[in-house]
């Protein structure tokens, strides 16, 4: 075997993906890259360990493999994206455009999660074999846990939001759940749902005495009653009670799991919500009532069937978990857990400064399923790293430690943030544009304290890559550019990481997560955590500025 060709997919690319292709090929193959009738060819007549068949299994942006001997091998990502095609459209086809909402990827929305296909790529870029030990701090939905259990990663996932956490867990536990039982399963219950529905007319409100019944007892026993009635009509929360109803019939608690975030997944749309806005904000004129059971039993029935298209393909391996955590704790509790030396690889999507507003998006979710009181979403909101929420207490205090030359920070970052202090404080700025300096400084020695726990836990010679990218602010007359990439870089040396690649994912555009002052594009950091000698001669030479 001395060349094969790889063929591209028939849709478009972003040249980030070509590039990244391109990459991650030279980098499984270890051999030189050459152009071939429009495709891309390996040239392995040279000395190379490296096992062809494997390494074409992992690729991520090709569409197959050629190889001299006539036969094709098509990559595991190319064999999930045209299952979940092929399952919702009922056909054998090729797809015009990517899928990345392959397996459990749709179990939920999430505002602001990065494709599963570039967690896949970066792990070809840092040659991740099986078996290797992975961890993304800000796991959010759990996009890098179910990569990893598709690919035979082991992978540990930390949110501060709860919710978060027990989306990352459904997605992990129905790729784990045996083939054929969640469409099994769905369908059962969907059945059970569907008997109900079907005599009732949700084109108008119910009546007062037909919610009652509807809903039952399981209306008394809500969590957050109160907040729950201001947000949804008396007719959708008595399905929704009838629903939670018949989850708990269900036997297997993996089964509620999966099932409860599906629910989760449609409150926004059946709510009183405005869905187009991601604050808290009640609709103009809605609906007095929603076929809730129904749009619940279609999404259930639609994703069981995502689901086991991928178990056919990709059957879950290695070992997934999220937890409710913070990276800005110390995080060797996660070696001793696991009896590892220490993990081989960061994959992350790390928040913004003055991010999305995650806990009003998911409110409604985390209030129905009790995770939190309904008094104390705001607080959840501001404990989280990037919020845009802050106390006048915990302004001033900000503020005084940014004019004292704050002491966490390299330079470059504090002299950026006391900058947006010498624009802020003016009388045309509103007090939340006032607030700017402190939350980004706030938001940066946040992120200084992940990137030193961080380091402390990976293996020598392991990696950390963050997709991450800039945004503006309004100060002062002026728009001033955030670089966190940038920010983040000079950060994550200070403690000791070296950076090794840094590459625009230019027109990379995430759902819902851009507003109108970002920038439209985001960073790929790579960077490396030396071998012992050198960590030692960088925390003796000064090179380490932790606090």
């Amino acid at each position: 075997m001395s060349a094969l060709e790889l063929l591209w997919n028939e849709y478009r690319y972003f040249p980030y993906e070509e590039h990244l292709a391109r990459d991650e090929a030279a980098r499984l193959f270890g051999a030189k890259l050459v152009k071939s009738n429009g495709h891309v060819a390996v040239d392995l007549s040279g000395d190379t360990e490296t096992d062809p068949l494997s390494a074409a299994r992992r690729l991520t942006y090709f569409a197959e493999v050629r190889l001299p001997d006539g036969s094709v091998v098509i990559p595991d990502q190319t064999r999930l994206e045209r299952g979940a095609f092929n399952s919702v459209k009922g056909r054998s086809s090729i797809p015009s455009r990517q899928i990345t909402r392959y397996s459990a990827h749709g179990l939920h929305e999430y505002r602001g999660k990065f494709n599963p296909q570039v967690v896949r790529a970066i792990g070809n870029l840092c040659l991740l074999g099986d078996g290797a030990w992975v961890i993304d701090p800000f796991c959010g939905s759990g996009t890098t846990l179910l990569e990893s259990s598709h690919i035979g990663w082991n992978a540990i996932g930390l949110d501060r939001n709860p919710l978060a956490v027990v989306i990352a867990n459904a997605k992990i536990t129905a790729a784990r759940l045996p083939a054929g039982l969640l469409r099994e399963e769905a369908r059962r219950l969907s059945d059970r749902l569907q008997t109900v529905a079907d005599g009732l007319d949700c084109s108008r409100p119910f009546s007062d005495d037909s919610a009652d019944r509807i809903g039952g007892d399981a209306q008394g026993h809500l969590f957050n009653r109160e907040y729950l009635n201001s947000w949804f009509s008396k007719s959708v929360l008595a399905q929704l009670s009838l629903i939670l109803r018949e989850l708990q019939q269900v036997s297997s608690t993996d089964l509620r799991l999966v099932f409860k975030v599906v629910l989760s997944d449609i409150l926004r749309r059946v709510s009183l919500q405005d869905t187009a806005d991601l604050r808290v904000r009640r609709a103009k004129s809605p609906p007095g009532n929603h076929p809730a059971i129904l749009t619940f039993c279609r999404e259930l029935l639609t994703k069981a069937e995502l689901i086991e298209s991928a178990k056919e393909v990709a059957p879950a391996g290695g070992l997934q978990e999220a937890h409710v955590a913070d990276a800005r704790d110390e995080l060797t509790w996660i070696r001793r857990r696991h009896g590892i030396r220490g993990v081989d690889a960061v994959i992350t999507s790390p928040p913004y400064a003055t991010a999305l507003p995650y806990i009003d998006t998911q409110r409604l979710s985390l209030a129905l399923f009790g995770l939190t009181l309904a008094s104390s979403l705001s607080r959840l909101q501001e404990s989280l790293i990037g919020t845009r929420e802050l106390r006048k207490t915990r302004q001033r205090s900000l503020e005084s430690s940014l004019r004292a030359n704050g002491g966490s920070l390299p330079r470059h970052a504090l002299e950026f943030c006391q900058s947006l202090g010498e624009v802020a404080f003016q009388e045309s700025d509103g007090f939340r544009r006032r607030n700017t300096p402190a939350l980004v400084y706030q938001y940066l020695t946040d992120m200084s304290r992940a990137l030193r726990n961080l380091f402390d836990i990976v293996r020598p010679n392991g990696h950390m890559a963050m997709v991450v990218g800039r945004n503006k602010a309004e100060l002062g007359g002026r728009s001033i550019v955030i670089d966190t990439p940038a920010l983040l870089a000079e950060i994550a040396q200070s403690h000791g990481w070296l950076a090794e690649e840094e590459r625009e994912l230019d027109t990379y555009a995430r759902f819902d997560l851009h507003r109108e002052n970002s920038i439209k594009t985001e960073s790929l950091l790579i960077f490396k955590k030396p071998g012992q000698r050198s960590t030692a001669r960088n925390r003796t030479g000064g090179v380490d500025a932790r606090p």
